[in-house]
């Protein structure tokens, strides 16, 4: 089976169970079951495809319009067709609906990529960067206009770090969630954020067995006005 080099991408992957809308048009429409991802730790190889970066985003035609994952409140998948096959697919994730900036392959605001033969996902890491930032500064907000989530676990952890959790795997209360579903931990003092604590986790994970980021939801919409203003600011 062919396979491809994604631009720019790590070794993370990921093996959805994906249905398509047509041979033609290769486009996933949903995920049949979250729970057919799979994730692999150690480091796997994929043919090397030729391409060019600053080319690999446009193509003869224009491109599919973005497909939404009804599995997700705001996931979306954009065809690449000139980095595709006749018989594989490859997509760029995103959580914006707006088309891809051909200039910036490896935008911010792409999550990572997926190909539609063996459904192997390769993280972008300038993601995670935004998704960091934004997360950041969204912890100096002030109290009321922060996430209500996130301010009630406060209030009850009074003192000590307080973690970060992906909402797409929601640990038992006073249970401590898993490595891969950490985004962060902060200080809490007085039941208070001090948002200068901010610190990424290391073996947070953007894509598990459970599926692709998902914060909670004050954090979220924090996330999407920053991918909304790199988006902007990669058209300029």
């Amino acid at each position: 089976m062919h396979s491809t080099k994604i631009p720019g991408a790590t070794t993370s992957y990921l093996n959805p169970g994906f249905t398509y809308t047509s041979a033609s048009t290769g486009v996933p429409s949903r995920i049949k079951s979250r729970k057919h991802l799979q994730t692999f730790s150690k480091a796997q190889s994929l043919q090397n495809r030729p391409f060019s970066s600053t080319h690999c985003y446009h193509s003869e035609g224009a491109p599919p319009p973005p497909e939404r994952d009804p599995t997700h409140p705001s996931l979306f998948y954009h065809s690449l067709p000139s980095l595709s096959s006749s018989t594989q697919g490859v997509f760029a994730l995103s959580f914006l609906d707006k088309p891809l900036n051909p200039g910036h392959p490896r935008s911010r605001t792409i999550i990572g990529w997926v190909s539609e033969g063996d459904g192997g996902f390769q993280e972008n890491p300038p993601f995670r960067d935004l998704l960091h930032e934004s997360i950041a500064s969204a912890l100096e907000g002030s109290v009321g206009d922060l996430d209500p989530v996130i301010e009630a676990e406060a209030l009850q952890r009074g003192e000590g770090w307080l973690h970060i959790n992906d909402h797409r795997n929601v640990p038992p209360m006073g249970r401590i969630g898993d490595p891969d579903d950490i985004i962060g931990t902060v200080m809490v003092q007085g039941g208070e954020i001090i948002a200068s604590t901010y610190q990424a986790m290391p073996s947070y994970r953007v894509c598990t067995a459970d599926g692709p980021t998902r914060l909670p939801e004050g954090l979220a919409r924090k996330l999407q006005e920053s991918l909304e203003k790199e988006w902007e600011k990669e058209r300029a």
